[in-house]
């Protein structure tokens, strides 16, 4: 037991003797700052000073999404594009002939209107669309063509199905369709 203290005893003076010498490290100066200023903060700001953009003096519109006036798709919204804001408080801004059903909706800059037919177009068909004589600009001006067509694409069918609608045996049968198109 006697070795065991020594044994703790001398540790504990190499411990101690490491201990003191790291304390007694010299660290190279630094230069001390006796002022200091707080940091200046950059309030410059670029504003960028934009022409105003003309208003056109004339009414301009068309159909926006690219589609072609000779193959809309039935399924589709009308988006009509105006190149100027529009006056929203006609209910009917357009009209169709034939008729059909459906809601108008205007952007929030006002320069496009939306017709959604509540059932779509009917397919392989040839739409005169007009516009309301009361439609015109936030400026006043009336569009400059009063009235487009547009025909819309042929939609396939089908031809012929198998298994009839008459025989179903299978709970999981196979279906074989043949569209016209």
């Amino acid at each position: 037991m006697n070795q065991r203290y020594r044994f703790l005893l001398i540790c504990l003076a190499l411990f101690t003797i490491l201990a003191a010498c790291q304390g007694e490290q010299s660290s190279p100066p630094t230069a001390v700052s006796t002022q200091t200023d707080p940091p200046v903060e950059d309030r410059t700001e670029t504003i960028a000073i934009t022409e105003p953009t003309a208003v056109p003096d004339h009414l301009a519109w068309q159909i926006a999404d690219d589609f072609d006036l000779e193959g809309f798709p039935p399924y589709e919204p009308l988006v009509i594009r105006f190149n100027q804001p529009m006056v929203t408080n006609v209910p009917r801004p357009v009209s169709f002939s034939p008729p059909v059903q459906g809601n108008y909706s205007w952007s929030a800059d006002h320069t496009l209107l939306t017709f959604t037919p509540n059932n779509a177009f009917s397919s392989n068909r040839e739409y005169t669309v007009e516009f309301d004589p009361r439609l015109e600009s936030e400026t006043g001006l009336e569009p400059t063509a009063v009235s487009f067509q547009f025909h819309t694409q042929y939609s396939p069918r089908i031809y012929a199905r198998t298994p009839s609608s008459h025989t179903l045996y299978e709970r999981q049968p196979s279906f074989d369709l043949t569209f016209t198109r």
